[in-house]
């Protein structure tokens, strides 16, 4: 992508093409650590999953962008 950025006239396509394919990964990936997540809480008591409740930022699942997290 860097590469069809820095071209003299960048092609709008091409530069779509992987900026959607970025998009997507990493949706996939973010879809991939909540669904690990889920399954790891469904593993836990209700003492355990309160625990960890305990420790998230607000109090549960968030999107951190910006925030220095993942």
């Amino acid at each position: 992508m860097t590469q069809a950025l820095e071209a003299e006239q960048p092609d709008v396509a091409v530069v779509q093409g992987y900026y959607a394919g970025a998009h997507d990964s990493m949706g996939q990936a973010h879809w991939a650590e909540m669904r690990a997540g889920l399954l790891a809480m469904g593993a836990l008591t209700d003492p355990q999953r309160a625990k960890v409740r305990e420790t998230l930022p607000g109090g549960g699942m968030q999107h951190r962008h910006g925030q220095g997290g993942r």
